[in-house]
Parts: structure tokens; sequence; C-alpha cells
């Protein structure tokens, strides 16, 4: 008996067990089998970290990529772009524009020809594969260049230049800082020097004695 209770299992201690379980779940509130619930749940991918690297837009190998991760680097890389012509950390890429309206937004030259960019959940396998095969030949022969966005949506829905973002962190916030000092400095300051001062209140100088007042 000992023996087949190991080895097929004691049908005893299985239902004691599964009735363990089934009361705790009753008797959990609604927030922790919520929690229960996401626990299960895969972490939301960050589409940008996935193609980002030292503040640069770079795709890899996508030989043995699914076609889920493939997307997840298209809309990478175009997000990334985006943020960085709007100047928003957080930026949103407004999908629905840019496919009716590319060339507001996007040179064709950066893109394959005849390509029509949308919404990556609805691209096409080849589609995706076109797109990133492009963009990394283009990584190749001009790897200063990739891609670049000429517009961007604000929130008003006008197309605005893109925001120049200066690398060098200091020297920005020397210039910025040194914008500030002239804004603070006043049009028709009083002179420093003494003399200078004198002469342009009316005070004496030296070549003019003051005249008799009375």
């Amino acid at each position: 008996m000992e023996y087949a209770k190991k080895a097929l299992g004691d049908p005893a201690s299985d239902e004691e067990e599964s009735m363990t379980n089934t009361n705790s779940n009753s008797y959990s509130s609604p927030v922790e089998r919520k929690k229960q619930v996401k626990k299960g749940k895969k972490a939301k991918v960050d589409a940008v970290s996935m193609v980002s690297h030292i503040g640069k837009a770079w795709i890899g190998d996508i030989k043995d990529a699914s076609l889920d991760v493939m997307k997840h680097m298209v809309r990478g890389f175009i997000t990334f772009h985006y943020r960085k012509a709007s100047g928003m950390k957080d930026g949103s890429v407004p999908w629905i524009q840019i496919s009716t309206q590319r060339s507001d937004y996007i040179s064709g030259k950066y893109l394959p020809q005849g390509a029509k960019l949308r919404e990556p959940s609805k691209l096409q396998k080849k589609e995706v594969i076109s797109l990133l095969e492009f963009w990394r030949e283009r990584q190749k022969s001009d790897p200063a260049d990739i891609f670049t966005f000429r517009k961007w949506r604000d929130a008003t829905g006008t197309l605005q230049e893109p925001v120049e973002v200066d690398s060098n962190e200091e020297g920005a916030s020397q210039r910025r800082t040194a914008a500030k000092g002239k804004r603070k400095a006043a049009p028709d300051h009083w002179p420093t020097n003494t003399e200078e001062s004198e002469d342009d209140q009316g005070g004496p100088t030296d070549k003019e004695e003051p005249g008799d007042v009375g």
C-alpha cells in the first residue's frame, strides 16, 4: 500500500490538497486575485531599448528573430527617432497621420521604395523584414544619416521642425546660464568708471571749474 501510494499518488491527500487550494482562493480578496493574475502576465516590452544604445538607434541581426520581435524593433526604431525630432522623452508616434501623410513626416530616402509605414502590429512579415533590412543597409552605407524625421506633430496637430538637441550637456548648460545673464543685465546701466559717472551726471572735472551759483 505504501508503494502504491508513492507510485500512483494518494487520492485522499490529492483531494485534500485540492480542497485547500480551492478554499484559499475563495477567501482571497479581489485585489489579491488580480495581483495573482498580473504575476502570470509578461512584462511590457520597451521597444525603444531593443534598438537603442548609447543614445543611438541601431538595428541588430534579424536572422533568427521572431515576427513579434521584429515588429517591436520597427516600433522602437521609429519611436526613437520621433522622440529625438520632437525633443520629448516619452513622445508617442502619430501612426495614423504618418501612414496617411507620410511625405510630410519622412523623406522617401529613409524607406524602401513603395513601402507603406503603418502601425507595426498591422504590418505583414515581408513588410517588416523589408524595413529592417533597408535600415541595416543604410547603417553600412551612411551611418551618419540612417533615418530622421523632417517634421513632428505637436499637441495642437501643427507640424513642427525637428528640435536640435545638444549632446554636450555641459556646454548647453553654460549657454543657458550665459543667456540668463544677458537677460538680467540692464541695457542702460551706469558706467563703473568714476570719472565717466561724474561727467554723465554733470559733476566737476579737471578741465572745468564749477561756476559761482550766486
